[in-house]
This record gives structure tokens, C-alpha cells and sequence, in this order.
């Protein structure tokens, strides 16, 4: 980065207790994937704080932020996962903690209390996509105490009550003496890495380098990042309209299923075995031999294997109920999933599609 760019960056090391001050509100902007953490990150985060040393400093991760032009409100660009469970577990501590002073404190740092004196309005802390429920189980007091089972729940709503059920059966056994312990530990000792910038395009450019580092999201979760990003994708309802549709494959297909799909595409477009990891297929051998443009051709063309697809292996539409071949069509699908437990490469130039594994 040049000179003028290094001074839009803001690189410091912060506290969750400053982090979550008066200064600083989050968003998880349209173009972020869903809540997506599971039952084994949860239990990590939990049992990483209930057993660290709480007189040293304790490192949760890097956090990428896009600084908007409202004051002290940043697009969360990378670190969405952690700032969402690490409000959920503030939350399961609030509404376990019998101190009138820690549950005032903790409420606070979810949700901005109205000061009518300094003009100062109610706002929530991080908004996420989900606000409504989110809103019902960590913004609310006594929100996490509610007898609810993720069983049944659409994504991501359930995996919100699997943080919840999972940091509670931790915190239970504790006294209030350890509870208020781990709750100024969390404020006062455990740490992020916060770098942010006004600059759109630079924190995409962060959000790459962090993460090919340190592997902490998919592979082509950085794929979409380079691809939706402003200095490819300069509009921002087409980047919106884009990861809303990702959103929509990804649950429906399922997370496994809709990333196979990049694979096969892969194939399809090289007609050979991977020498990389799929992100550096793309980058490499994809985009800089213009096989496919950068931007909406790569996603509309993702998005258009991943509907034959569904027609194919789920809905079986592909063939109208009246054709000759529908039944033996409908047969051989079966066949395929239930028997060819592994994925079967078929020559490149008849590839169209591979079944499920």
C-alpha cells in the first residue's frame, strides 16, 4: 500500500472491553455469509476462556472492518463468526450473573443505552441479518434463558440457540465469584488484532491476505470476496442481489453440496485433475488465462451449474414427466445416490455434472 493508504488504516491491538465501548458499533453487511459456527468452535471459545490464565492477555483473532462514513460504525468485512459468539456468550453471562452493576455494564455493551441528556440514542451493538431473533435471544434481557430447542429452527437461527445451550451448561456449575471473574476477564484481557479502513476496496484486500494466511474461512469464501469486490463489482445493489442468491444455494443445497459445486465447475472448465487447492485453480488458471471474467460472469456461471444441479440430483426435472425416459432417468438418479457412495470422474468432455457423494 502507498502512503495515502497506510494512513486510512487503523491497526491496533484492543480489548472486547473497548471494543464493545461507545465508540464502536458493528454490521454484518448483505454480502457476508450467514452465521455459520457449529457446536465444536462454540465449545472451543468456551472452554478456551473458562480455562486461560485470566491475569494474561488472551488472543481471539484477527478482525477485518470496513470504517463507514457514520461515525464509529464499521462493516464487519472478516470476524463476523467470533464477534457474533462472543456477544451471545456476553449475553448467557448477563442472564446468569446476579450483580445488578456486571448485568448494567454487559446490557450495555450489547445494546447502547438512551441518554437523553448527551443525545445519546438506544442502539444495538452489532446488527446482523437475523435481528429480529438475535434480537429475542441476545439484545433482550433474560433473552438466554428461554427453554428453546434449536431442533426445527431454520439457518442460522438454531445454531444461536446451540451457542446459547452450550455456553450456559458450561456456566452453570460456576459461582457468582467465577462468573464475575471470566466476565472482567473477557473485558478487560481478551484481545483482538482490529485492523480497519474507509477505504472498501483495501479491506477486501485484508480480508484475502488474513485469511489465505491464517485458513480461517473457506476457500471459496475468499473466491466470492474477490469476486464481489467494489474494484470488480462497483454497485452495491449488484453485490447485495449477488450474495443473497449465494445465500440462497448454499442453504439450500447445503454447505458441503455448494461447495462441491465449485469443484466440478473446475473440472468442467480444465478438463483436468487440480495441481491447487480450488481457490488458486480459479485465480491461477481460470481468471489470469480469461477462461472466465472476474465479477458476475464467475458468479452467474457458478450460479447456473448449481441450478442444474438441483434440477438434476434434487427436483429430477430434467426430463418431463411425459418423456419416454423419465422413469429410467429417475432410476439411474437413484441408483447413483444411494449406491456410488464416491465421487465418479467422468471424461471431461462428457462431464456435465457429478452425483453426490
Amino acid at each position: 500500500m502507498g502512503k495515502e493508504k497506510k494512513e486510512k488504516l487503523d491497526a491496533k491491538t484492543r480489548s472486547i472491553g473497548v471494543l464493545l465501548s461507545q465508540d464502536f458499533f458493528f454490521r454484518v453487511p448483505e454480502y457476508q455469509r450467514p452465521f455459520s459456527w457449529d457446536s465444536d468452535h462454540f465449545e472451543d471459545l468456551i472452554d478456551d476462556i473458562t480455562d486461560a490464565n485470566k491475569d494474561q492477555e488472551y488472543f481471539l483473532g484477527t478482525f477485518v472492518l470496513h470504517h463507514r462514513e457514520e461515525i464509529g460504525l464499521y462493516d464487519v468485512v472478516d470476524g463476523q463468526q467470533r464477534l457474533t459468539s462472543i456477544l451471545i456468550l456476553l449475553a448467557c453471562l448477563r442472564d446468569l450473573v446476579t450483580s445488578a452493576d456486571f448485568k448494567s455494564d454487559l446490557q450495555n455493551k450489547i445494546l447502547q443505552k438512551k441518554n437523553v441528556v448527551d443525545g445519546i440514542p438506544e442502539k444495538v451493538r452489532l446488527e446482523v441479518k437475523d435481528r429480529e431473533f438475535f434480537g429475542n435471544i441476545v439484545v433482550k434481557e433474560g433473552g438466554t434463558t428461554q427453554e428453546l430447542s434449536p431442533r426445527g429452527l431454520p439457518e442460522p437461527e438454531w445454531r444461536y440457540i446451540d451457542a446459547v445451550n452450550i455456553f450456559r451448561k458450561k456456566l452453570n456449575g460456576l459461582d457468582e465469584a467465577e462468573i464475575e471473574r471470566i466476565i472482567t476477564f473477557i473485558s478487560q484481557k481478551c484481545v483482538v488484532i482490529f485492523l480497519a479502513t474507509s477505504a472498501f476496496d483495501d479491506a477486501f484486500r485484508l480480508f484475502t491476505i488474513v485469511n489465505d494466511r491464517g485458513k480461517q474461512l473457506r476457500r471459496i469464501d475468499i473466491l466470492k470476496a474477490i469476486n464481489i469486490a467494489p474494484d470488480v463489482i462497483s454497485k452495491e445493489t449488484v453485490r447485495n442481489r449477488i450474495a443473497q442468491k449465494w445465500e440462497q444455494l448454499e442453504k439450500e443445497l447445503g454447505e458441503s453440496t455448494f461447495e462441491s459445486i465449485f469443484h466440478l465447475v473446475r473440472l468442467i472448465l480444465l478438463k483436468d485433475k487440480p495441481q491447487e487447492d480450488v481457490l488458486k485453480e480459479f485465480e491461477e488458471r481460470v481468471f489470469k488465462k480469461k477462461i472466465v471474467a472476474k465479477g458476475e460472469p464467475f458468479f452467474n456461471l457458478i450460479f447456473e451449474y448449481a441450478n442444474l444441479y438441483t434440477r438434476v440430483f434434487e427436483d429430477r426435472d430434467l426430463i418431463l414427466d411425459d418423456a419416454v425416459e423419465y422413469m429410467k432417468y429417475r432410476a439411474l438418479i437413484h441408483i447413483m445416490n444411494a449406491e456410488f457412495k464416491a465421487s465418479v470422474s467422468l471424461p471431461p468432455e462428457c462431464v456435465s455434472l457429478s452425483w453426490p457423494v
